[in-house]
């Protein structure tokens, strides 16, 4: 009997000192540095070609995102049905994770070799967090939660897994294919955690909480989803399916905010392109009667269609937004020569449209297009469509000012068209030269 009591002492004691040893040796940690230290890469990990730096912090560090100006129609010509897209944003993880950009092959965790079957990525919004972070789904848009804005759900959907962010818990087990190993430690760089897609959805489920303001996206004050790693003594406490509340800051991998982002929200009775010449053909002329002043031109017509209530103007309003329209230079190369030929004013505005391949072989040079309104005004262009309330000279104008009416609509609104004209010319302090000329723009009728 005293022999197997001092048996079952000794077995007692020498697996208790084994555990506590497994212990020890088996916790992950995160990765700030290069050196020798529990928190570092060895030079070993280095010379693979992986790097490491402190990172993260406070939620200060979140990424901010930014959905620029945001518009939505409040009557029969609204195009925004439930479930459209209003606008997204490609969230890469090394980018744009967190404020602070994580290097290239940068390693973020550490861990022993034994948890490589314990390894996750956790991604969820801010579901304890109240309507506009996570807590308030909507019905009518797949994987969409409230904002503070009124008609606009945002949802954020991971790009490993194809799901999207809910206000719980979810997991991607990491494999060998996400981590190094070298010795008997597992190097997790930054880059085995999954980027994101974050929109902003139409959705008509009316939150009581939501406001129609255009600095709506202001009322945000938490960020909407995170991204932490779970493993060996690393926030084991997040369980699938649990809802998520604030993860721990210091071991946070992306935090997804529109805290502290730009984003406008127009609202008004707005119009919309109901027809136009696709395509306009300019009669051939020859370099030297563009070099006396001669022009080649053609005609198009424009027709759009406006809610009843809708107001034609330029000038911003916080209460119904007025309807300005213009033509939107969108090919790269004809927005970046016209600023370099000083065609492009302060305000925005492009004074000629350019070949969508201006100063190549075989293009036309010194030699552009010019639309005229139906009245025979020469009519600036736009650069961008986000620059809403900047007028006619960043290529806005109201649309009465542009077309006549003609008529009404089926839906109890007004239609109004009217012919302009594309003329080739040559362009001002330069000299024609023979090529090929083959341009684009887009009709573009917005709330300002």
């Amino acid at each position: 009997m005293k022999f197997s009591i001092t048996q079952f002492k000794t077995w007692l004691v020498t697996a208790t000192m084994v555990a506590c040893s497994s212990w020890a040796h088996a916790a992950c940690f995160k990765v700030i540095g290069i050196g020798s230290s529990y928190s570092t890469i060895p030079q070993a990990v280095v010379d693979s070609g992986y790097t490491a730096k402190n990172w993260g912090g406070f939620f200060n560090s979140a990424a901010k995102i930014s959905f620029g100006t945001i518009t939505i129609g409040t009557g029969a010509q609204s195009l925004a049905t439930a479930g459209t897209v209003l606008s997204s944003a490609n969230l890469n993880f090394i980018d744009t994770a967190l404020n602070v950009p994580y290097s290239a092959n940068q390693i973020v965790f550490k861990c022993d070799l034994a948890d490589a079957d314990s390894l996750y990525e956790m991604y969820a919004l801010y579901g304890a967090g109240g309507n506009f972070y996570g807590g308030y789904a909507v019905n009518d848009v797949e994987g969409g939660y409230a904002t503070p804005s009124q008609g606009i759900a945002y949802r954020i959907t991971n790009q490993k897994t194809g799901l999207y962010y809910t206000g719980q818990w979810q997991e991607r087990k990491l494999t060998n294919d996400d981590y190094i190993t070298v010795g008997a430690h597992i190097y997790i760089p930054a880059s085995s955690f999954g980027s994101a897609t974050f929109e902003l959805v139409k959705t008509n489920d009316i939150n009581s909480g939501a406001i129609i303001t255009r600095d709506a996206f202001s009322q945000i004050l938490s960020p909407q989803g995170f991204v932490v790693f779970k493993g060996n003594g690393m926030n084991t406490n997040l369980k699938t399916g649990s809802t998520a509340s604030l993860p721990s800051a210091f071991e946070t991998s992306a935090v997804w905010s529109m805290y502290g982002g730009s984003t406008t929200i127009i609202r008004g009775n707005t119009c919309k392109v109901s027809d136009f010449d696709q395509v306009v053909q300019l009669p051939s002329i020859s370099v030297g009667d563009l070099r006396n002043g001669n022009s080649s031109s053609n005609s198009f017509n424009v027709s759009i269609e406006c809610d009843a209530g809708a107001i034609s103007g330029t000038t911003s309003s916080s209460t119904n937004a007025p309807v300005a329209m213009g033509f939107l230079v969108t090919q790269p190369t004809a927005l970046s020569q016209a600023s370099t030929l000083g065609l492009k004013s302060s305000s925005g505005g492009i004074s000629y449209l350019l070949d969508d391949h201006y100063g190549t072989e075989g293009v036309a040079s010194g030699v552009g297009i010019r639309l005229y309104s139906p009245s025979g005004a020469a009519l600036n262009l736009l650069s961008s469509k986000e620059t809403t309330g900047t007028g006619n000279a960043a290529g806005w104008y109201g649309f009465a000012d542009l077309l006549g009416n003609t008529g009404d609509t089926s839906t109890g609104g007004k239609a109004y068209g009217g012919t302009f004209t594309a003329s080739l010319e040559q362009l001002p302090g330069l000299q024609a030269a023979a090529g090929s000329v083959n341009a684009q723009a887009q009709i573009v009728v917005s709330l300002q």
